[in-house]
């Protein structure tokens, strides 16, 4: 009964509006949806671990940054026509300077 009411018309406005608010998000498949996934729940992890164990504030801020910006770059593309693609080299680039900003404080410290 609720099928009937809601048109493919209505539906479809419906979904250009979430993702207008939400931005170009990237719909990720394979192997890099995988790491995606596996570098949110590390993050998550990491986090609550470093809750309760002793670590300074320096490090744990720079760890969070790393990881937030991986994900950040992983899921929302450099350029809004590049949404449906898969990653993109410039994001990819991205990605590792990032990492490479990060790992670099995190080293020496």
């Amino acid at each position: 009964m609720a099928d009937e009411i809601i048109d493919d018309a209505r539906l479809e406005a419906a979904q250009q509006l979430i993702e207008q608010g939400e931005g170009p998000r990237r719909k990720l498949i394979g192997p890099v949806a995988g790491l995606t996934s596996c570098a949110a729940v590390a993050m998550s992890l990491i986090q609550l671990y470093w809750a309760w164990a002793t670590v300074t504030a320096q490090i744990l801020r720079l760890v969070f940054l790393g990881f937030s910006l991986v994900l950040t770059f992983l899921i929302y593309p450099a350029r809004r026509r590049q949404r449906h693609v898969s990653v993109s080299w410039q994001d990819w680039l991205l990605i590792f300077a990032s990492l490479a900003v990060i790992v670099y404080p995190v080293w020496g410290f």
